[in-house]
């Protein structure tokens, strides 16, 4: 894994359209992202291959529904240590570091329509996914969150996140995010999402470089 890398999640709506995927490795060499997660998928299953230069892990359900995927550079697709693919809204991967590891989280919450059963069922499995990091390692969550964020501050946390709820005067639709732990956020150089980034869909990817 180099030391310095490019991650970036988004939200393409479906990647089950010929072409799709291309686009998206286009964008990825574009934009020189590194490790791209990628939400609804609409791939049912779960599984592996290289695709050109890049290694793609997915993981989906039994219909061509919701799914989530990792796409590596060549690079960094050697440095794969091993990847979790829990449900079709969770995966994980762990990649080698020369001295701390990285386990990125990609998810895709649910939303508002979703039973509450649903909605424990996947943060129950994000837990899971959260218990093969070691303390060690560099965690990173991200995905489509389907949460807003306020224009408030609470202790050193710059708007606070609204999970579920509808966008009022005081909300905005934020809902696409990378989450690193408090300790290893002085690691993020910069992070933004990409508007001209194109794949057809209203989400743009949001990008962020860690040293």
């Amino acid at each position: 894994m180099k030391q310095s890398l490019k991650i970036g999640t988004w939200n393409v709506r479906t990647l089950f359209q010929s072409g799709k995927l291309d686009n998206v490795k286009l964008e990825m060499t574009r934009l020189k992202v590194n490790v791209l997660g990628i939400c609804e998928t609409r791939w049912t299953g779960s599984g592996e291959f290289n695709n050109d230069s890049f290694k793609v892990l997915y993981t989906g359900g039994v219909k061509h529904e919701r799914g989530v995927a990792l796409i590596l550079d060549r690079e960094n697709a050697k440095s794969l240590l091993g990847w979790w693919a829990l449900s079709d809204r969770v995966m994980m991967i762990k990649l080698k570091g020369k001295q701390i590891d990285l386990s990125i989280i990609q998810v895709y919450a649910p939303t508002t329509a979703s039973s509450a059963e649903e909605i424990d069922e996947f943060y129950n499995t994000l837990e899971k996914a959260k218990t093969q990091c070691k303390s060690t390692d560099v965690t990173v969550i991200m995905g489509d969150l389907n949460a807003k964020v306020g224009n408030e501050a609470e202790g050193e946390t710059v708007g606070k996140l609204w999970t579920w709820l509808n966008p009022g005067d005081d909300f905005k639709n934020q809902i696409d995010y990378i989450v690193i732990k408090k300790r290893y956020r002085s690691a993020i150089k910069n992070s933004k999402a990409y508007p001209g980034a194109d794949c057809g869909r209203d989400h743009n990817p949001v990008i962020c470089v860690k040293g």
